[in-house]
């Protein structure tokens, strides 16, 4: 079966090509997250489980960027089959006494860094040993990846990686999926 490969919009293609070391164009979220009373699970497992469910309900978690030969159109969006959870979904703890300012200090130097364009370009990162007891989780996309979910993509995707509970909508299609 083959898909129609999605060109990038000539914007999503402008940030594309400006980003640089020095000018990330990625943009990211932090948001803090209280455990339930009496949660005993592994909380990082549990968020990795959720979206390897959930993968399928937005196109930025599987798509990558492929170039056209001789850079002669935008580059195009496919579909990655072999989705390495272990990359786009990392476990952080801080060091004691996990104060604000050190969490600022790692999220800062998460952002500061190019996402891997050979993958899916997105990421999330689990941050505990927050001195409040709190859990944070950070997140990473490329701006032209978001433009690819669509209208309202990161109210959507945000809804969908809080949702732990409800039972997700059935894939389309099975996916390679290492965790």
């Amino acid at each position: 079966m083959q898909t129609a490969m999605n060109h990038l919009s000539g914007i999503d293609a402008a940030f594309l090509h400006l980003e640089s070391p020095e000018m990330p164009m990625h943009v990211g979220s932090l948001h803090v997250l209280e455990l339930p009373p009496g949660y005993t699970g592994e909380y990082f497992e549990d968020v990795k489980a959720c979206l390897a469910e959930r993968l399928h309900t937005a196109d930025v978690f599987t798509r990558k960027l492929a170039l056209m030969p001789f850079d002669l159109s935008n580059p195009v969006w496919v579909e990655d089959e072999d989705i390495d959870l272990d990359h786009h979904v990392r476990h952080i703890t801080l060091p004691k006494p996990g104060s604000n300012t050190q969490l600022q200090q790692y999220v800062a130097r998460l952002h500061s860094t190019l996402l891997d364009r050979s993958r899916p370009l997105w990421e999330f990162f689990v941050i505990d040993g927050l001195r409040s007891g709190e859990v944070r989780i950070g997140n990473s996309s490329l701006a032209a990846a978001l433009a690819l979910a669509g209208p309202g993509s990161q109210a959507a995707i945000g809804t969908r990686k809080s949702r732990l509970m409800p039972t997700p909508r059935s894939p389309t299609r099975s996916r390679n999926c290492v965790r």
